[in-house]
């Protein structure tokens, strides 16, 4: 007589990354963003899992960003613009060099 194993409805993370080719840091972060589907039978401190329908959408939505289109040729044709620095630039490149030469000047020749 064969065993027959049940299919189960949900999946442990783990699991999930095995049969998904994801790796288990970005399941982890997919569940955290929301991009995954979770549950929680127990509460929220209780054990996370992942249904099994997850691996259809892992498989298709999720695997398509920036890496997926460059791996498909799908790219756009102009490249991103790179992200600004937006920290504040010091007082003294604010201003402009004549300016504090006459503040220099000022304040040593009085």
């Amino acid at each position: 007589m064969p065993v027959v194993i049940p299919i189960r409805k949900h999946l442990s993370p783990a699991e999930f990354a095995v049969e998904s080719g994801l790796s288990l840091a970005t399941v982890r972060r997919y569940l955290k963003s929301g991009r995954l589907p979770k549950v929680q039978f127990g509460g929220f401190r209780c054990r996370v899992l992942i249904p099994r329908e997850a691996l259809q959408l892992a498989a298709g939505s999720l695997g398509t960003g920036a890496a997926g289109e460059a791996a498909s040729g799908n790219s756009p044709s102009t490249t991103a613009p790179k992200p600004s620095n937006r920290r504040r630039k010091p007082r003294w490149l604010t201003q402009q060099t004549t300016n504090l030469e006459e503040d220099y000047a000022a304040k040593t020749y009085k």
